[in-house]
């Protein structure tokens, strides 16, 4: 009621009717989430030539900012692991010296500065790796006779309306 036929049958809407503020902001704050997935980038590159990860799925990623860069990704924090791609990512505001200074430590790769208050860290992710999504995650279970689903996977499923199949009598 009220709509196409098809998708590919419909108008895109005018720019006023999805945003009708002035999107200097909204393009800024992505402009520079673009310029930190170019750095993340960089430095899970950096990650696989030494074969820490595989792919990016593999790696965590922990984001150290200032205040004001930090309040702009806690706003996207999580949406950032399919911006980056990667399974995991955790942002922290900028921490003392020394404690900022242990936990880039732990990483298997970390930048400096990469930008005016912007630090990475990459580590191989955490958990389990789901066999469906390919993400890491703290819990993965069977599905039927699929194997190592993890739940978000498993609510996708059931939300299709897909069942979990009965395993084949022996």
């Amino acid at each position: 009621e009220g709509r196409e036929a098809s998708i590919h049958l419909a108008q895109f809407p005018a720019p006023a009717e999805i945003f009708s503020e002035d999107p200097a902001q909204l393009l800024n704050e992505w402009k520079r989430l673009f310029e930190i997935r170019d750095a993340v980038l960089r430095l899970l590159e950096d990650a696989r030539k030494t074969k820490a990860i595989g792919k990016g799925l593999e790696a965590e990623v922990r984001v150290y900012a200032t205040k004001d860069i930090f309040s702009a990704l806690k706003n996207y924090e999580s949406h950032l692991k399919e911006v980056f791609n990667v399974s995991q990512v955790h942002v922290f505001e900028e921490l003392d010296t020394k404690e900022m200074t242990d936990q880039l430590a732990e990483s298997v790769f970390s930048t400096t500065r990469i930008m005016s208050g912007l630090w990475l860290a990459a580590l191989p992710a955490s958990g389990h790796k789901c066999a469906r999504c390919w993400n890491f995650m703290p819990e993965v279970s069977n599905y039927g006779i699929w194997q190592n689903v993890c739940t978000r996977c498993q609510d996708a499923l059931k939300e299709m309306k897909i069942a979990a199949p009965k395993e084949a009598a022996q």
